[in-house]
């Protein structure tokens, strides 16, 4: 069973491949927590409204996609993402400060990320779930 609050249409697609019986958004209510777990204990599938008015949703909007990342990359985000700045990360990981940059650009550049928010927030966002 999944109980979060993060519901978008990669998180569905991609859980759907784990054979995912039961989502519930934390903001549907708790009728639909207990839904989700009389399912659950009841060996059937719910998906509160949410998950799945997202799911059909036909509206274009950017989606939470996993990022694709080189060896490199990931170790620079995963120093990054756990509150160094880019100075610190640079002498942690004994990089250049150059090199550390252009992991980060080419990272944004080849996940279409706007800024380097975006990709830290999809960084720590997919990570979790692996």
């Amino acid at each position: 069973m999944i109980y979060s609050s993060h519901v978008n249409k990669v998180l569905t697609t991609e859980l759907q491949k784990f054979q995912v019986r039961c989502y519930v958004s934390k903001t549907s209510g708790i009728e639909s927590l207990q839904k989700g777990i009389d399912s659950l204990l009841n060996d059937r599938t719910y998906s509160c409204p949410l998950v799945i008015s997202t799911a059909d949703s036909r509206e274009a909007f950017k989606e939470t996609e996993k990022l694709v990342l080189t060896k490199g990359q990931k170790i620079v985000l995963e120093v990054l993402a756990k509150g160094f700045n880019r100075e610190e990360a640079a002498d942690i990981l004994k990089l250049k400060m150059t090199t550390l940059n252009n992991h980060i650009a080419r990272a944004r550049e080849l996940n279409d990320c706007e800024n380097f928010e975006e990709l830290l927030r999809r960084y720590r966002f997919w990570d979790l779930l692996n």
